[in-house]
């Protein structure tokens, strides 16, 4: 057509040469290209696609797919609760200190296994077992805190209800109560902390309770779940409770994971 002509690459077929035409430069904004991948850090590792809020979906997909490995968890917490009752029905003062040798075990195994869960690797029955024996005495040690603190408690109810005039035990008593619920509170984070990062002693509890602090309604609500399930038992019989603990384990794990990675922990 007349007054038009083709342009082929950077030539016309009239034979002029185009001029170049200038070019700004793409614009990348740094929002998410793709999951897993920005344009300006690069592929992200597993922590710190946690750092944004807690993936319920993917918790669910987890307990249906490893459902096998959840029951072995129900089975092992319940058989040790169950022993933790029958201690408390025959001798009440010594039973913190078996739930800290049953319970602290068992626990610290199931958390272990369902971090290797978020953590993307197959598991099995067997690695439950596993768990429990290679990290019972860590269970033990984190578990046996709060332990000593429900006896002293425990000790001190019993004084005050055989001597009612001493209400001077009264303090004591309120404030192993506020101690014990702060451990108890802790220790949603501080088991998987343990199996997550290297920290001993009392600078692990720090960690644990600054780390609950940051993820405060959260821990709130899996506290909330422990006391509705406690009061399940009373209303309905221990079924629902016996189906919980493999899901809480790994709702613990993901709550640590997600709080670690906001904090900028990698």
């Amino acid at each position: 057509m007349k007054g038009r002509s083709l342009v082929v690459g950077r030539w016309t077929l009239a034979g002029e040469r185009e001029m170049p035409v200038r070019r700004a430069p793409l614009q990348v904004s740094t929002m998410e290209i793709h999951p897993g991948i920005t344009n300006d850090q690069g592929p992200r590792t597993s922590d710190q696609r946690s750092a944004g809020p807690l993936d319920i979906e993917l918790i669910g997909r987890l307990i249906w797919s490893e459902l096998p490995v959840m029951m072995v968890i129900n089975l092992l917490v319940t058989l040790a609760v169950a022993l933790i009752a029958m201690t408390v029905v025959s001798m009440a003062v010594v039973a913190p200190t078996v739930a800290a040798l049953l319970l602290g075990p068992v626990w610290i195994g199931a958390i272990a296994v369902s971090e290797r869960m978020l953590a993307g690797e197959a598991v099995g029955m067997r690695d439950v077992l596993l768990a429990i024996w290679r990290h019972a005495r860590t269970g033990i040690g984190l578990a046996a805190v709060p332990a000593i603190v429900a006896t002293l408690l425990a000790g001190s109810i019993g004084i005050l209800a055989a001597h009612e005039e001493q209400r001077w035990l009264l303090a004591p008593i309120a404030a192993d109560a506020t101690v014990l619920s702060v451990l108890l509170l802790g220790c949603i984070t501080a088991f998987p902390l343990a199996v997550m990062r290297e920290a001993r002693g009392m600078t692990r509890w720090i960690a644990a309770l600054t780390l609950a602090g940051r993820q405060l309604v959260t821990v709130m609500g899996i506290a909330a779940v422990l006391v509705l399930l406690a009061l399940s038992v009373q209303l309905i019989g221990p079924w629902l409770a016996m189906v919980a603990a493999g899901p809480l384990a790994l709702l613990c794990a993901a709550v640590t994971r997600v709080g670690l990675a906001q904090a900028g922990r990698p």
